[in-house]
């Protein structure tokens, strides 16, 4: 499920590249939210999953460890890419 989820995504924000209007892009938007909110489920869950029940609150606490790394990472990247305004 994480996979089709997440290419969803991909292709869903690649579509807001080529938006036409404020209101498409709002619209794929919503539709991102609808897709990453399950699929934002379906991580935690396969961490529990595959985690020995001893160090679940380990792995639980190296995933958001990684994935605000992520998103700062990507934030600035993205500010890099996209100049000022």
């Amino acid at each position: 499920m994480l996979v089709p989820l997440s290419l969803a995504e991909a292709v869903i924000l690649l579509g807001g590249g080529w938006a036409p209007g404020f209101v498409t892009l709002a619209v794929l938007i919503t539709l991102v939210g609808l897709v990453t909110g399950p699929r934002d489920a379906v991580v935690p869950t396969l961490l529990a999953d595959h985690a020995p029940a001893r160090h679940r609150t380990e792995v639980f606490a190296w995933l958001s460890t990684f994935t605000w790394a992520g998103y700062g990472l990507g934030t600035a990247v993205a500010g890099r890419l996209t100049g000022p305004c």
